[in-house]
């Protein structure tokens, strides 16, 4: 259910009055009024046309109740067209989907009837579609009619083919585990992973001896997976299979059913893609738009654009030098970052930057010779050589210092020599040089690469580089900025056919990771890499319903029609042909029309904005011509009225890119072998905005280069709403140009990252260049508790028990899966009676949660309580309460480089000391330490160390781009060290465990350091902390205390929202703001199945393995009952909760971060779950997954949010 729709009978019925109102309204206007009865006004079909398209809207956004007036509407004045009833069907569908029979019977059955005779209706009308009957067997299942509901899916599979007919005899056996349906599936597509380990599974079931056939296809089509497995998991994928086919070829059914079901349990989340594939989601079977013929019939455009402005294309007079030996291409690049474009000029033999002077004159300001014969150039920054971060407590001179991009472009050269990679050398003078870099002999080698792109494929952080030669395609990693190594052959899958001279990096399937367009070529159609994530893609040709497409040998592409889809454009020896698609759900693309536009054979083609009226206008070109096309909308060019004197010729390069800083786009063409610049005259009459993203966070008004992303957000999409506008464009380089038309508000850019972390810019001007830092990211669940006037942020839970995460030396982290948190009895009052809190989970993360329990401690106010709250194993992390009298600050601290730090961290006061000069990635900076003198000690007992400070942590994704690179080891962990008494230090403690996220205290016992005379001690790491505040005790109170765990009175799960985050102004972590909320999508989402909502005391009250599982957005409110009895005189009373359970993030490298399955329990012995451990399996545990583990996010709200965003 919709978390921000109610479904109360009171507002179904109220809704329903509505549209009852509205209906008799709409059938005296159009039917009983003679006037309105006749043929409809090209007015009120353009109205009609608008309707359905907000209609759309509302479904993709998972709002189906004001989507059914709009479609009934629709349906009832133009009953000749499919896609009113059509869409009428769907949403009377999703609908009874999102009610609840448990919360009003009465209204899920008034809604199922609703639907049911929609259905019906639809059936009548499109007798030989499946889509009817598909959705009639779902509402057939949730009466839990198994033999209607698989009757009805036979039927829709008779009129069903190909990949179509697959899903459905796939749902079939879900349903009933028909043997049939599931080999008819596999027959079908016998590539789909999912499918082919279902069919292994019945085999094996069956005793059926053909299964070593099967067997010997899934080692194939998973062999990309392998490696991984082992790595990962120490499970062997090849020994399990041969293991399986042996045991079946000596008919041991036994061990072949074993192996399988291990085999089909390692698998199952790695086939997210083949899932979603051949699972239909009900938007799957959308009309997006009417057809063409019905616009044509009524002589109507699908949008109305303003009239073209006067634009002309003029050859700059200052034009380059013609160079002697002919020019192979050409590269806008800021090279010096003076924040104007430079030219990157490559011959055969040289490559040249030419940079304008003051007199607008172009000349060279470096040539770099070349060994090798090179054709093509890409240029990105590569080594991530941004300035070290500057020291505590200074400040820019102007806050636009902080902003302006720092990152120089490098270079990779490819061509019949091969690939060359040039550094960007900056001397301590300004003056700059190209540095060649030696590669390893594997890359060395390479000759003839036909083609390459750089983006960060293996979701590090970095950028790759993806090649094609005559051999084949392979993706280069890039192991340390500048150095790159070929991924093995094996990650790159059903390829083997498939070569490229262009293709395009973009996240084609809206899954949040970036795949690889490619073009027809000769053994191969139009296709694209799937990126699998975890270093693998898959090859996955366009398939028939992509028309003309798939004979392509250029492509771009553009959202034509703003419906959060990228479209194609293609271009052939046949002629120019545009496809049109939808994408209902993340990781599945639908073609939806494939029109000519002419029979110009372009062999390349490009997009660009040239008028500024916020469509993406056409510029296609072969040897003998080049034509500018303007954006009629929703997939329809015309010939631009643009003059572009001398272009008229065939170009052989060509790129769009704002020389002249004026706010249009100009072109840089080449020509016959030589670079002719034209300028934009008149494009800037309309409105446009520029932005450049920057990877690099602001922590304590500091930016700090983070490592998740590449410099410049290469990869990323942008997407702009404008009014009624809507544009994604994808950030290809280090600026991204929008047009937006003439008196356009903007309402908000959003910023998905290439490593899937979104981040809005609200409102920015127009006519102007923005610069877009990253934007910090935090992980865990946060807690709120009543302190008497408000709830407020107390600290973040679960941070010892990752999920999936992966560390820096390529091993899976650890989880313990308990916590003890303080609470202090200023952060905690009563309210109406009860102890309440908050359990938020505001990120893009699974919080599973096993058991809460609260726990108040009375004690004299004399003493403060703390309790352990590291990071760590057990061992040092054991749960304690530590009496606090006297707290003792030592007689000195130091930083590393000798600096008196003490007054930073004499008193937990907010503010955080940041001990480490240079960040190496986020979480990884230089070795930094607290050297701390404790002063004399008489004779002490126990000597306990309390640091309070906070982490901001790597991720997995940073991680694996350290595990490339050789020379970085990662951040060390706090340890402590000691005096050797030569002079130097020697390590006292290994580990000695860290502040989990946000502030915390943990505790040290230094008793034994602490013998000696000396009491100097380090704690030293390369770890990203902030320490607030340092103090020691020698041998503390023992007093008594009062111990009473609180009962639980209720537990309630519900969506709430996201807080508003502010910088903390000292290095602080970030603050959050609970009474400022957004109810909007923030995240993406995550596959599988979360927690119902609504009471879930029973399932939180003990540690049974049964969890609450939130999601992005969710809240849980936990009451405690407060002690009757008062607190004596002179107490008072601090508290501790105590939790059991895990976390996991959606890190686009956490290994099963994609998805909320399998739930963790408490008896694994790793995760993700080895083979030999069983789940629980008991019938109380199964009523759980039944009655609670139910609710799916929903892909819409996020993927369509700037689309439909209304500003304030």
């Amino acid at each position: 259910m919709n978390a921000k729709q109610s479904s109360s009978r009171t507002t179904l019925l109220a809704l329903l009055a509505v549209s009852g109102l509205l209906a008799g309204l709409l059938w005296w206007v159009f039917f009983a009024n003679p006037a309105a009865n006749s043929k409809l006004s090209p007015e009120r079909l353009k109205e009609l046309i608008s309707l359905a398209s907000v209609g759309l809207g509302h479904l993709e956004n998972n709002e189906p109740l004001p989507s059914i007036d709009i479609f009934q509407v629709v349906s009832d004045e133009l009953p000749e067209q499919k896609l009113g009833l059509r869409n009428l069907a769907i949403a009377k569908f999703m609908r009874f989907q999102e009610l609840d029979v448990r919360n009003d019977r009465e209204a899920w059955q008034a809604a199922f009837q609703d639907a049911q005779a929609t259905l019906t209706e639809l059936r009548e009308a499109e007798p030989d579609s499946p889509v009817s009957y598909v959705l009639a067997a779902r509402l057939q299942q949730a009466l839990g009619n198994a033999d209607e509901q698989v009757a009805l899916l036979q039927q829709a599979a008779e009129r069903a083919s190909g990949i179509d007919r697959a899903a459905i005899d796939f749902e079939i056996f879900l349903a009933n585990e028909d043997t049939a349906a599931i080999q008819s599936a596999y027959k079908q597509l016998p590539e789909n992973r999912v499918i082919a380990v279902q069919w292994l599974l019945t085999q094996a079931t069956n005793q059926d001896p053909s299964i070593v056939d099967t067997l010997t296809n899934v080692e194939q089509i998973t062999k990309q997976f392998q490696d991984d497995i082992l790595k990962r998991e120490r499970i062997s994928l090849q020994a399990l299979i041969q293991d399986a086919k042996q045991a079946a070829q000596q008919q041991d059914w036994p061990t072949v059913q074993q192996k399988c079901g291990f085999i089909f349990n390692v698998l199952l989340h790695r086939t997210k893609s083949d899932r979603t594939r051949v699972e239909r989601h009900p938007l799957d079977y959308v009309m997006i738009d009417f057809p063409a013929q019905f616009y044509q019939e009524h002589q109507l455009s699908r949008k109305t654009l303003p009239p073209p402005i006067e634009v002309s294309y003029s050859p700059e007079t200052t034009a380059l030098p013609n160079l002697t030996t002919p020019v192979l291409d050409v590269v806008p690049v800021d090279f010096d970052l003076d924040q104007s474009d430079d030219l990157a000029v490559l011959t055969g033999t040289q490559l040249f930057i030419f940079e304008r002077n003051d007199e607008g004159v172009w000349a060279p300001t470096l040539t770099h010779d070349l060994d090798r014969p090179f054709e093509r150039i890409l240029t990105a920054d590569l080594d991530a050589d941004t300035p070290m971060t500057r020291q505590a407590g200074t400040r820019p001179e102007t806050p636009e210092q902080d902003f302006q991009p720092s990152a120089d472009a490098d270079f990779v050269l490819y061509g019949p020599g091969g690939l060359e990679v040039l550094e960007n050398v900056e001397s301590p003078t300004g003056e700059r040089t190209l540095q060649s870099i030696a590669q390893s002999p594997e890359v060395e080698t390479l000759a003839a690469i036909t083609g390459a792109v750089l983006g960060d494929f293996d979701l590090d952080g970095d950028l790759d580089v993806f090649i094609s030669t005559d051999q084949g395609i392979q993706c280069l990693t890039n192991r340390d900025g500048l150095h790159f190594a070929p991924w093995p052959a094996e990650f790159i899958s059903q390829a083997e056919n498939v070569r490229f001279d262009q293709a395009i990096l973009v996240d084609w399937d809206r899954d949040m990771d970036v795949d690889l367009l490619i073009p027809a070529g000769p053994g191969h159609t139009s296709g694209y890499l799937e990126n699998l994530r975890h270093g693998r893609m898959i090859w996955r040709p366009f398939d028939e319903s992509f028309g003309a497409i798939r004979d392509a040998r250029t492509l771009e592409i553009a959202d034509l029609d703003a419906n959060a889809s990228w479209d194609l454009i293609g271009g052939s020896p046949q002629g120019l042909h545009v496809a049109k698609t939808s994408t209902p759900v993340a990781g599945r693309v639908i073609c939806q029309s494939v029109t000519p536009i002419d029979d110009f054979a372009a062999t390349q083609i490009a997009v660009l904005d040239y008028d500024n009226d916020g469509s993406q206008d056409l510029l296609a070109s072969n040897a003998n011509a080049t034509t500018l096309r303007r954006n009629l909308w929703g997939g329809a060019f015309a010939s631009s009225d643009a003059a572009v004197p001398g272009l008229e010729s065939g170009t052989t390069r060509s790129n769009a890119t704002d020389l002249d800083g004026d706010g249009d786009l100009d072109l840089v063409a080449l020509q016959d072998g030589q670079v002719t610049v034209y300028l934009n005259q008149g494009g800037n009459a309309n409105d446009w905005v520029t932005i450049t993203l920057i990877a690099q966070q602001v922590i304590g008004q500091d930016p700090k280069a983070s490592g998740r992303v590449n410099q410049y957000g290469i990869g990323s999409l942008l997407e702009l709403k404008s009014g009624v506008g809507y544009q994604p464009l994808v950030a290809r380089g280090a600026r991204t140009h929008f047009g937006v038309g003439h008196d356009r508000p903007l309402d908000i850019v959003r910023i998905t990252w290439t490593n899937g972390i979104p981040q809005n810019i609200i409102q920015p001007s127009s006519r102007t260049t923005i610069t877009e830092l990253e934007s910090p990211k935090a992980s865990c669940p946060f807690l709120y508790a009543w302190n008497g006037e408000k709830y407020a942020f107390v600290t973040d839970c679960l941070w010892a028990a990752p999920l999936g995460l992966q560390t820096a030396n390529a091993e899976i982290m650890p989880d313990r899966d308990w916590e003890w948190l303080r609470i202090a009895s200023d952060q905690l009052q009563p309210l109406d009676g009860q102890y309440r809190l908050q359990i938020t989970e505001e990120l893009w993360e699974a919080a599973y949660i096993d058991q809460v329990e609260l726990i108040a401690v009375d004690h004299p106010a004399e003493i403060d309580i703390y309790t352990n709250e590291k990071v760590g194993p057990a061992a040092i992390a054991m749960p304690e309460i530590h009496q606090v009298g006297k707290r003792l600050v030592p007689q000195t601290v130091t930083n590393a480089r000798g600096q008196d730090v003490l007054d930073w961290v004499a008193q937990e006061d907010g503010r955080y000391l940041q001990g480490f000069q240079g960040r190496i990635r986020q979480g990884y900076t230089d070795l930094h330490y607290l050297e701390l003198d404790l002063g004399k000690l008489e004779q002490p007992g126990r000597v306990t160390l309390f640091l309070t400070g906070w982490i901001f942590p790597t991720d997995t994704s940073i991680n694996i781009q350290l595990s490339q690179d050789p020379q970085l080891a990662g951040p060390r962990l706090p340890y402590l060290t000691i005096p050797d008494g030569n002079g130097g230090w020697k390590t006292a403690r290994e580990f000695i465990g860290f502040p989990g996220g946000k502030t915390k205290t943990i505790a040290v016992d230094v008793t034994e350091l602490c013998q000696s005379g000396d009491h100097r001690m380090r704690v030293c790491t390369s770890a990203e902390i902030y320490w607030d505040a340092v103090f020691y005790t020698v041998d503390p109170p023992k007093l008594e205390l009062q111990q009473q765990n609180l009962p639980l009175l209720s537990a309630d799960l519900h969506y709430r929202g996201f807080s508003a985050r502010k910088q903390h102004p000292l290095h602080g972590p970030e603050q959050f703001d609970y009474d400022r909320v957004t109810t909007e999508p923030v995240w993406p989402t995550m596959d599988g199945f979360f927690t119902r909502y609504g009471d879930v005391t029973p399932i939180i009250a003990d540690a049974d393995d049964r969890q609450v599982v939130l999601g992005a957005g969710d809240e849980m409110t936990l009451c405690f009952a407060v002690p009757e009895k008062p607190l004596p005189a002179g107490w008072k009373r601090d508290f501790i909760l105590h939790n059991i359970g895990w976390d996991k993030d959606g890190d686009l490298n956490t290994v099963l971060g994609e998805t909320v399955e399998p739930l963790p329990f408490r008896s694994m012995s790793a995760y993700p779950i080895p083979p030999g451990d069983q789940p629980p399996n008991t019938p109380a545990y199964r009523d759980y997954l039944r009655e609670y583990q139910t609710r799916r996010q929903e892909d819409g709200p996020f993927q369509h949010w700037v689309r439909q965003y209304r500003r304030p």
